[in-house]
């Protein structure tokens, strides 16, 4: 999930302010990407809860999630919306890395071993951002406005993420299309 995460929320925020309609909630949209990073990171933990008869766990995060929110909405209210982002994004972290820590428990994992797992999709993020910004110096070099400047914006982080993960993709569909050998196997097997 990391892999396709982290970029996708990254580039949306360094991209946000590129229509012109946007721009309100460009603020907002940067201070929850670190939030919703980790939403999208702790997307399939409630399938491991349930997978290692703990569905509780799963209840406690949701219900220790709902009460923060709630709380950090009213707290951070009275200072307008970029605080309610601010103390959104906060909230989710902090469930988010609650969250991989019990999963991480459950499983036997260390959470050096998540954060390592995780580093291939920060590193194209980076790359991501990086094409992303490029894609604002050729929209801006280009003299393109909202939405055209979009164009160079969103395509030069969608080939770079596609060249990067060119082998991942063509492994995903390798496999999919492949033959079953397994089913070979047992066929086989059952013929003697």
């Amino acid at each position: 999930m990391g892999r396709a995460v982290l970029p996708i929320l990254a580039c949306a925020a360094l991209a946000a302010p590129e229509l012109h309609r946007w721009l309100p909630v460009a603020g907002p949209m940067r201070l929850l990407a670190l939030g919703l990073i980790l939403v999208g990171l702790r997307i399939g933990i409630g399938s491991v809860f349930y997978t290692k008869n703990y569905p509780s766990l799963d209840i406690y995060l949701n219900g220790a999630r709902l009460i923060l929110l709630v709380v950090a909405v009213c707290v951070a209210a009275p200072w307008g919306l970029l605080a309610v982002s601010a103390a959104v994004s906060l909230v989710e972290a902090i469930i988010g890395i609650a969250g991989q820590y019990l999963v991480c428990a459950l499983v036997g994992l260390r959470m050096s071993d998540l954060l390592a797992a995780v580093i291939p999709g920060a590193r194209m993020a980076l790359w991501c951002l990086l094409a992303t910004a490029a894609g604002k110096l050729v929209g801006s070099a280009l003299g393109l406005e909202p939405p055209l400047t979009l164009i160079p914006v969103v395509s030069a982080p969608a080939l770079v993420f596609l060249w990067g993960q060119a082998g991942d993709l063509a492994e995903i569909v390798g496999r999919g299309f492949a033959p079953d050998r397994g089913a070979a196997l047992r066929a086989s097997q059952q013929e003697t």
